[in-house]
């Protein structure tokens, strides 16, 4: 089967691969305990290493296949990026099944040596926050590790030495695709290695792989699909690694419409993922062109809201005028009921051309908004008001 009509397969027939204990984006440590345990049973994964967090939870490497070439692979390092994760435990529940597609499980056994952490940050995924128990960033640790949880990265890489690592992310939804206003449902990044952004034979090698994987992802979210900035940022583990004898690849969760819960999303980490390691087994990415990942275009940080109102009428004291009005929607995390409370806040007003919003809104026929009533960054219930 060729590669393409492997992904086709894999995104076609993603629902009977579905790890379905995950169920939305609050889970916690007791889970992946929980999977990982139901998972061991099958002779092809084991317990490569473990450690605890600050907290005394227990972060697991698993093991799956006894190839020659080593990846490693982690996720959730920031405790409130889970979208990936729960790719990792589909792609578990992939390799433990038994259909047509055994020949490729077969070519990933065989060849592969796969190290997965599915959870680096088990106590900040417990409060469902970005930073570890030490409130510290584990992706800003790299250098100094002051975390266990980072010491325990750092010491696997040591230890498995692999020729590719993926660091598995969320980013917010708020980024667009280069200069257009389409939302990026995924980024990627060869991170650099120096400030000045060369290209060694890890960084190629990561810039060509990232090319096949966009090139796999384009067929199911045409134009959604990003690169993250290569900004060089020597206390970040990518950058770090990538001066290692692995090539380092970065991949960014972003958001699909209507997709609140990111699961759409964690199909495609599913799919880009498990292709990725078809393309490294048969070194299809290996005759990509770098210049095809430059051609991917690169994030706008905040090019996008969640909802526009264009050509507004605004009333102040003196004179009626017209302008874009941009809001956003702001969460608030309820972690023990595992749900989440949204406000609206008003995030711009002017000339919003530029931008683009999961829902955009003509509202040249609305009432005039009160001037006062636009004070940025503030809840507000303007929007349901003017909407309903």
């Amino acid at each position: 089967m060729e590669n393409f009509a492997l992904s086709q397969v894999l995104f076609q027939h993603y629902n009977e691969y579905l790890e379905k204990s995950f169920t939305n984006r609050f889970f916690k440590h007791s889970l992946i305990v929980k999977n990982i345990e139901k998972y061991l049973k099958n002779p092809y994964f084991s317990v490569f290493d473990s450690s605890l967090s600050v907290q005394e939870r227990e972060i697991f490497a698993i093991k799956v296949g006894k190839g020659e070439t080593k990846i490693l692979l982690w996720s959730q390092m920031h405790g409130d990026e889970p979208t990936a994760t729960q790719a990792i435990f589909d792609i578990f529940n992939f390799l433990s099944q038994n259909d047509e597609l055994n020949f490729f499980r077969e070519k990933i056994f065989e060849n592969l040596s796969l190290y997965f952490v599915p959870m680096l940050n088990p106590d900040g995924a417990e409060k469902f926050k970005r930073t570890n128990a030490l409130n510290i960033d584990l992706n800003r640790d790299a250098l100094s590790s002051t975390s266990p949880e980072s010491k325990f990265l750092k010491n696997l890489h040591a230890k498995i030495q692999p020729e590719i690592c993926f660091n598995l992310h969320d980013q917010a939804k708020y980024y667009a695709v280069g200069k257009t206003k389409i939302p990026a449902a995924m980024s990627f990044l060869a991170p650099s290695f120096d400030e000045e952004r060369n290209i060694n034979e890890n960084r190629a090698k990561a810039m060509k792989l990232i090319a096949k994987m966009s090139e796999t992802l384009h067929k199911f979210i045409p134009q959604k699909i990003s690169r993250y900035s290569d900004e060089y940022l020597p206390i970040a583990f990518g950058d770090f690694l990538q001066t290692s004898k692995s090539a380092t690849i970065l991949i960014e969760s972003g958001f699909f419409h209507k997709d609140n819960e990111k699961q759409f999303i964690r199909k495609l980490n599913f799919v880009a993922i498990l292709m990725s390691f078809d393309s490294i087994i048969s070194k299809y990415f290996e005759n990509e062109k770098i210049e095809k990942y430059f051609d991917i275009p690169l994030n706008k940080k905040e090019g996008i809201f969640d909802v526009i109102l264009r050509n507004a009428k605004i009333q102040t004291e003196k004179e009626i005028f017209t302008a874009d009005i941009s809001f956003n929607k702001v969460e608030t995390y309820d972690v023990e009921n595992q749900c989440y409370t949204t406000k609206d806040v008003v995030a711009n007003v002017g000339d919003l051309s530029n931008f683009g919003a999961y829902f955009d809104i003509d509202a040249k026929d609305f009432s005039p908004i009160f001037y006062e009533n636009l004070e940025l960054e503030k809840e507000t219930s303007l929007l349901k008001t003017l909407i309903l």
